[in-house]
């Protein structure tokens, strides 16, 4: 692909006035299966990042949840590779920061 681009910008160099358009320069390096191949699996690794946030999200990823019992926090983190748990204390002003800092993050 690399030479083929080359050879179309030296030749549009060379000609001047004669020079193919950016209209025809566009044309002919989008018909370059090289570009297309690349195109293709650009595209198929952004569906499978999307399918995979997706199924993330589902489960409950990116989400700032108050748990009330040690139970329910252990069964959401142990069906999890990564968490983050904040003990807070309604009274302790820091807490109530990071918390606020959590939420935000979270989204």
């Amino acid at each position: 692909m690399d030479s083929k681009v080359k050879a179309t910008a030296k030749q549009a160099l060379n000609e001047g006035d004669d020079a193919l358009s950016d209209d025809e320069l566009f044309a002919e390096l989008e018909n370059d299966p090289e570009l297309e191949m690349f195109r293709e699996s650009r595209l198929n690794q952004l569906k499978h990042e999307i399918s995979r946030v997706r199924d993330l999200r589902s489960r409950g990823h990116g989400e700032y949840t108050e748990v009330q019992k040690e139970e329910d926090m252990v069964r959401l983190i142990a069906s999890a590779s990564k968490g983050v748990v904040h003990f807070k204390h309604p009274q302790f002003a820091r807490c109530k920061i990071l918390d606020t800092h959590l939420q935000l993050l979270a989204r």
